[in-house]
């Protein structure tokens, strides 16, 4: 199995993402996601991010909501 390496997405601050977000890899979330929120990696929400929905990742890493 090949290892993950990086963050495949990033949603910055000042974006905001409507409805369920998927992604394959690592994401990072620094603005708003009004949904739920699914990754095969880890997901790291940044100080300035938040996440309105459920969450399912392999890793969380929480520095905002």
């Amino acid at each position: 199995m090949k290892k993950e390496e990086g963050i495949s997405t990033i949603i910055g601050r000042g974006a905001e993402c409507e409805g369920a977000f998927s992604a394959k890899g690592s994401v990072r979330i620094d603005g708003i996601v009004n949904g739920d929120v699914t990754v095969t990696g880890t997901l790291t929400v940044g100080a300035t991010g938040r996440v309105n929905g459920d969450i399912t990742a392999q890793e969380a890493i929480i520095g905002g909501e």
